[in-house]
């Protein structure tokens, strides 16, 4: 009897944990056209979120591009059309500025929880030096990447 009640209790146990498991395993959703874009050095932002990486604006200088989602934006992926460098993340929720693109990807995925130890519902990002030619932006929710998403590293 007490050997079935633990082989039960171990049942138990390892299917409560199933569901957690599935759930950091889920794909991330594209919640891009749920997040409000807004800044400047562009005369208009909708571009950077048309799904077609072939159009891209050059800006004037200076650029601050702002994302904002009520349900909070777990990682970004931004598509460059050329190289560009260091640019700052700062989390409009607390102040935190995190230093990213130091590798000059062309495609760059930023996981903002691993960054700001937090899911922030609003960002910012300023391209310092020079203008930025971009082509998308994604905003993604909490889970993997999706399939689309290339995570580049450092040669």
């Amino acid at each position: 009897m007490k050997k079935l009640l633990s082989i039960l209790l171990v049942a138990v146990l390892i299917l409560s944990v199933l569901p957690a498991a599935s759930a950091e395993t889920a794909t991330a959703a594209d919640i891009t056209k749920d997040t409000v874009f807004s800044g400047s050095g562009y005369s208009g932002f909708g571009f950077l979120s048309d799904g077609d990486i072939k159009t891209y604006h050059k800006s004037s200088g200076n650029t601050t591009i702002t994302l904002e989602n009520a349900a909070g934006i777990h990682s970004l992926y931004l598509m460059f059309d050329l190289e560009y460098g260091d640019y700052t993340i700062k989390n409009n929720n607390t102040g935190a500025v995190a230093t990213v693109g130091t590798h000059s990807f062309l495609h760059e995925y930023i996981n903002l929880k691993t960054l700001f130890s937090e899911i922030p519902q609003s960002v910012t990002l300023e391209f310092s030096s020079g203008s930025v030619r971009l082509s998308e932006i994604y905003a993604l929710s909490e889970g993997t990447p999706p399939d689309f998403v290339q995570t580049w590293n450092a040669p």
